[in-house]
């Protein structure tokens, strides 16, 4: 019998009518092709129809997607190129890409009406030529321009504070008139009207004064509730803390004139200098506690400490050294000495009897006086006193 090999290639395609040899459970038989048909579920024809031609298929597949490779190019094109998108996008929105190189803007950058925050701090510039900074500042002002408004409330509600700087929070805050002026610390001219052209300085500087044009208050609390204060300088704590009237004065130190009335083109030198002191014109208190609480020392000078202290009606006095006029009450005086104090108008009084000035016995050719020895030019010489 010939081998398998030996036999002539079956023509194709089959017919399904061919006999082949099988083994079925260890016996041999012959069957037709087409017996097993039921074993496979499909014939070929079938098998064929439903492949469509893998290599059809293949090209239907292919036909249908419009090409892959040519759809990728038409992404390419209905993306408008994702470069020429980033390009676009830049000079679109004001070339805020750049932000990424350096973080940098490279072109001006406008804001209009609205803000930026830095953090928790917003900036902006809503009236023409300011910079506003920090939460309510420079919000719902009327004639402000050119200004600068730093801290929480600063120069709110302001009204013609134009050309001025405010920094702090609340400083200037409703601020009216205060044009050309400069308030540094908390508060510092807050509420402050007719305040134009001046500079308040320190935490409450000149809060709530009024009619203190050209005025300079420097301290915490200085110039605070002043009134009438106009071209004055305030320097210390509390210096001139609700003076009236007090205008072309200048009060330097701690509660240097505090509640001054009424003493204007007056100098007040020294804590407490002034303190309280009451038509106190055209005077000049220096030293701590000088002039405090005096009424009625106009065109006066005091000076030393507690010099003028409480004087009354002491008005065209000069009372020098220590508590020299303490608690007068004697007008055109004049006290040299510690504790000098004179007994009676127009009177000038020489040291004090718990200070005296050194005095001895003195002759005349009529009768004994005693005299006062004084130094005069490095020579001890002796003045009588009848």
């Amino acid at each position: 019998m010939p081998k398998i090999s030996q036999f002539n290639a079956a023509a194709t395609p089959l017919s399904g009518g061919e006999t082949f040899i099988l083994n079925q459970n260890g016996t041999t038989y012959n069957t037709r092709l087409s017996t097993i048909k039921n074993y496979i579920g499909v014939g070929g024809s079938d098998v064929s129809s439903l492949s469509g031609n893998w290599q059809n298929t293949y090209n239907q597949v292919r036909n249908l997607s419009a090409n892959w490779q040519n759809s990728n190019n038409q992404v390419i094109s209905l993306s408008g190129d994702w470069q020429s998108t980033s390009t676009t996008f830049r000079a679109n929105s004001a070339n805020y890409a750049r932000v990424n190189v350096n973080n940098n803007f490279t072109s001006t950058q406008t804001f209009a009406t609205s803000a930026i925050n830095i953090g928790n701090f917003p900036l902006s510039a809503t009236s023409t030529h300011s910079l506003f900074g920090g939460v309510s500042a420079g919000s719902r002002v009327t004639n402000v321009n050119n200004s600068i408004f730093l801290g929480r409330q600063a120069g709110t509600c302001a009204i013609n504070a134009y050309r001025s700087i405010f920094f702090g929070s609340q400083a200037g805050y409703r601020a009216t008139n205060a044009s050309a002026s400069n308030f540094f610390g908390y508060a510092a001219g807050s509420v402050a009207t007719n305040a134009c052209k001046s500079n308040f300085v320190g935490n409450l500087a000149g809060v709530a004064a009024t009619g203190a044009y050209h005025a300079n208050f420097l301290g915490e609390l200085a110039g605070a509730f002043a009134s009438g204060a106009k071209k004055s300088n305030f320097i210390g704590y509390r210096a001139g803390y609700q003076a009236i009237n007090a205008y072309n004065a200048n009060f330097q130190g701690n509660y240097a004139g505090r509640g001054a009335e009424n003493a204007c083109f007056s100098n007040f030198l020294g804590d407490f200098a002034g303190y309280q002191a009451t038509n106190a014109c055209n005077a000049n208190f220096m030293g701590r506690y000088s002039g405090f609480c005096a009424a009625n020392a106009r065109c006066s000078n005091f000076i030393g400490y507690q010099s003028g202290s409480q004087a009354i009606n002491a008005l065209h006095s000069n009372f020098i050294g220590f508590r020299a006029g303490f608690n007068a009450s004697l007008s055109a005086s004049i006290a040299i000495g510690s504790c000098a104090i004179p007994t009676n108008h127009n009177q000038l009084a020489l040291g004090s009897a718990a200070f005296p000035l050194s005095v001895i016995p003195g002759t005349s050719l009529t009768s004994s006086v005693s005299g006062l020895r004084v130094n005069i030019n490095g020579q001890i010489r002796t003045i009588p006193l009848i």
